[in-house]
């Protein structure tokens, strides 16, 4: 099992959209603290520092997050997503604990980063017309 943190945030962002209104909607979440959406222009943190370091949103994005994060505990999110156009839609997944002591403390740890800086699993899926 992880580690304790004093806050635990996953990141699940859209970098196809413009918009989440009308094509994300957050089914069922256990986390301890209210999922919020991020909008495209809103102020954001980067290079895991929180909000130390301000960028703005180029995409939106949803964070989910439990503050204190409880390393024995497993938290669950299960979103509805209408992509709003056919072709390859993208999803970026990242994790980050608060604070950031470490490499440990995010995942992943290589690989692309988004525009906050900061390392980002990518995911995608073809979306095909009915």
């Amino acid at each position: 099992m992880g580690e304790n943190a004093d806050i635990q945030i996953i990141s699940i962002a859209f970098p196809n959209l413009t918009s989440s209104v009308g094509f994300v909607k957050i089914r069922q979440s256990d986390f301890t603290q209210k999922p919020i959406f991020i909008k495209m222009g809103d102020k954001v943190g980067s290079g895991y520092s929180g909000l130390g370091n301000l960028v703005y949103a180029r995409y939106p994005s949803l964070e989910s997050f439990s503050r204190p994060w409880y390393g024995h505990f497993i938290h669950h999110i299960q979103l509805e997503v209408k992509p709003d156009s056919v072709g390859r839609f993208v999803v970026f997944l990242k994790a980050i604990a608060l604070p950031h002591l470490n490499d440990n403390a995010h995942y992943p740890q290589k690989g692309i980063k988004d525009y906050q800086n900061e390392f980002v699993a990518v995911f995608s899926v073809e979306v095909v017309r009915n």
